[in-house]
């Protein structure tokens, strides 16, 4: 996400917030929301003229809001407002900015291979990894709009007592705890490959990527997957590829099944 800087109050309405009367107003503490299916920024703007606070939005942030509220302090209603938009609340001296982290992701794993999947989160975030040779096994998991390194400690500590340790020079190490059991490995056949790049389409039941070439001055390559034949899996897969738009940033695990890639973990981002 691209950094928002602090602008002067003529340019407010650019991003998307009305400041209001210029003259000094009391502050109210306790407000009243009744929205349905209600822009955002509209909703930030009442609260704003409300409650004397100048609070911003985003450019990058587009979603629409349906909240009751009586008689509620106008930070627990704007924490709330936060929550359910996925965005968080910056402050920036008085004013209020809220914004939506760049690395928030869906992740929805069956019977995934947890060491495969951790690379995948790794990828996702740009670090690099190193995972003990104790951290084995396999996991069902389903995270919605997550950080990647909040994803990253969900897979931990589902898959086993395994610890996410941090590294020097922003890497990340994922070790057994004291009393990790051993587990053993256990991966289809196949060799699986990891692949990263941009969101082209998903049309029935097939998805294409387009992946940077490993060869320096050669184009991009659209790569073509086809989803998991099993059932649970092939769901999963749909409800994050159905929402992404084209450009998206997505993280995909496949393995090569009768001349055609086969999806098996998907890394995507929450918007």
């Amino acid at each position: 996400m691209k950094t928002i800087a602090l602008v002067s109050f003529l340019s407010l309405a650019a991003l998307g917030i009305a400041r209001g009367d210029e003259e000094p107003r009391r502050v109210t503490r306790q407000i009243s929301i009744d929205a349905e299916e209600m822009d955002l920024a509209e909703l930030l703007a009442r609260i704003s003229k409300q409650t004397g606070k100048t609070i911003l939005l985003d450019p990058d942030v587009s979603a629409t809001v349906s909240l009751t509220l009586r008689d509620v302090s106008w930070r627990i209603a704007l924490d709330l407002i936060a929550e359910r938009t996925r965005c968080k609340i910056r402050r920036h001296g008085e004013t209020l900015l809220l914004y939506r982290p760049a690395d928030l992701i869906d992740i929805e794993l069956y019977d995934a291979n947890v060491r495969t999947v951790l690379l995948l989160l790794a990828r996702y975030a740009d670090k690099s990894i190193v995972i003990g040779p104790k951290v084995q096994g396999t996991i069902t998991l389903s995270l919605r709009g997550v950080s990647a390194i909040r994803a990253l400690s969900a897979v931990a500590k589902t898959a086993g007592d395994y610890l996410v340790l941090p590294e020097r020079r922003g890497s990340w190490q994922v070790a057994a705890g004291k009393d990790a059991p051993e587990k053993p490995v256990t991966e289809p056949p196949g060799e699986e490959v990891l692949y990263e790049g941009t969101f082209v389409r998903f049309a029935e039941g097939r998805l294409e990527l387009l992946v940077p070439s490993q060869v320096k001055g050669r184009a991009p390559r659209t790569r073509r997957f086809v989803l998991s034949a099993d059932a649970k899996l092939r769901a999963l897969q749909t409800k994050v590829l159905a929402k992404l738009k084209a450009g998206a940033k997505l993280h995909v695990g496949a393995r090569r099944i009768e001349g055609r890639l086969v999806v098996t973990h998907l890394v995507g981002p929450s918007r």
